[in-house]
Formats: C-alpha cells, structure tokens, sequence
C-alpha cells in the first residue's frame, strides 16, 4: 500500500522519519532489502526540514544498478539541486557537500583531484600516522586511552605491542 500524493505514490516503507534512522541496523537493513526486491524505484515523503522549503518528496535508488545508471548519465539526472536527504537549499548544501553536488565535466575534474590522494600507497601512508598514536607509539597518549582503545578487536592498526587499535577513537 502506498499513499497517493501530487499524482505519484509513496512507498509504504517509509524511510523518511527520524524513527525509522533510529531503529537497529537489522530492522533498516530488512527495509531496504524490501525496497530492492520492488519493481521500479521507490518515491518517498520528504523528510522534515529546518528550511522553508518545498519539497515533494524523492526518489530512492537502493540497487546497484539503478544508481549506477544514475551515475553515467549525467545528462538525465543531476546533483546540482542537492544531495542531501534533509530538505535544504542547494546552496547550502554545495557549501557542505563541495563537489558532491556538480555533474561532469566539473565534478570530474575534482574527483580526480581528490582520488589521487586516495592510492594504496598514500592510504597506507595515512593510515600509519594516524594509527602511531592510537597504537601507543607515541608517549603523548593518555594510557586510560590507550588502554581502551587498545583492547578494540575490530581494528585496522597495530601498534608495536601487536595489539589492535581503533584510530578513530584516539
């Protein structure tokens, strides 16, 4: 069932309520696995705005091979008006989102710009540094840190002890 509005029809998953991103990964998870296994895509209710904004809803692309068709054809679809779930004015989002909200050939340019400091070599690079002092290589941290830190099992560093460490705590 879905609720009929401005000629289209929303879903009945209703993934646009606060609610509903506030629930357990594994209720979501079912949701939009449910969203996937419907014909077409799904048309949904704006989300509450903190923007005076009018907006009659949005489309959600949720398999891979609609939003990769979505993504080669920029001259059908465009992110210029926003990329944002939240209701808000495009230039406020272009602010916060940067090149997430161009279309080729300007959103290409940065994207190589921006991927070329992502290459194995430099994300492990990165990844060493950020990782020194959340491994206790570093005399600065804190040891009631270190030691929570340190007894994370799903990590990506590790320090000299060979313990695991989560950086992203640090």
């Amino acid at each position: 069932m879905s609720v009929a509005t401005s000629g289209r029809q929303y879903s009945a998953l209703d993934i646009t309520t606060r609610e509903f991103w506030s629930r357990p990964f594994a209720i979501r998870d079912e949701v939009f696995a449910q969203l996937r296994a419907a014909a077409g895509l799904t048309w949904h209710p704006p989300l509450p705005s903190l923007f005076p904004m009018e907006e009659a809803g949005f489309w959600a692309l949720t398999r891979r091979a609609d939003i990769v068709y979505v993504s080669q054809h920029p001259e059908l679809f465009t992110s210029t008006r926003g990329v944002a779930l939240d209701p808000m004015p495009a230039e406020v989002q272009r602010i916060a989102t940067f090149f997430l909200t161009m279309d080729p050939p300007e959103h290409t340019v940065y994207r190589r710009l921006i991927s070329a400091a992502f290459t194995p070599r430099n994300i492990r690079r990165i990844s060493s540094v950020s990782c020194s002092p959340a491994c206790g290589e570093s005399s600065s941290v804190n040891p009631r840190i270190y030691k929570a830190i340190s007894s994370t099992e799903s990590s990506t560093c590790r320090g000299s002890s060979g313990k695991a460490a989560a950086p992203a705590l640090v």
